[in-house]
């Protein structure tokens, strides 16, 4: 991966997951207000209360957890149906969408977008080559009557 906000998607959402799942609201809010105090008081000042933000991380966590799978549900959707690769090709793709997001689906889409136009390509020249075959056999018709 070539996009260097992939590096920092990880530990963020670790981060997230881990306040939510583990510590949960009161915990978070408990951290902030006494282990963590220095920020709970900017945090307080900024946002009203610490209950606040440890609400805005749970929201954002679970926020990130289903875009993050629609990432990956469309990623291995182009897999199978656009770039037709191999079921473990496709679960490669698939997991490392899941797992990072857009930055590497953003080096999927250059291989949709090549894919799809030589699949047009490919149409307009069986089209054509149908039209050349509709237009001798009309010129033939004409010459047998």
């Amino acid at each position: 991966v070539t996009k260097p906000a992939a590096r920092g998607i990880w530990p963020t959402i670790l981060a997230m997951g881990y306040g939510t799942l583990v510590l949960g609201i009161d915990g978070m809010t408990d951290l902030w207000d006494h282990k963590m105090s220095f920020m709970g008081t900017k945090i307080a000042q900024t946002l009203g209360s610490t209950e606040r933000l440890s609400y805005v991380i749970c929201i954002l966590f679970w926020f990130s957890v289903v875009a993050h799978g629609l990432e990956a549900l469309y990623g291995w959707y182009h897999c199978r149906t656009t770039l037709r690769l191999g079921l473990q090709q496709q679960l490669h793709w698939a997991l490392l969408v899941a797992a990072v997001g857009g930055p590497v689906l953003l080096e999927l889409n250059p291989l949709i977008t090549v894919a799809t136009r030589a699949e047009a390509k490919k149409k307009e020249a069986a089209k054509d080559d149908d039209d050349d075959d509709d237009k001798k056999e009309k010129d033939k018709d004409k010459k047998e009557s």
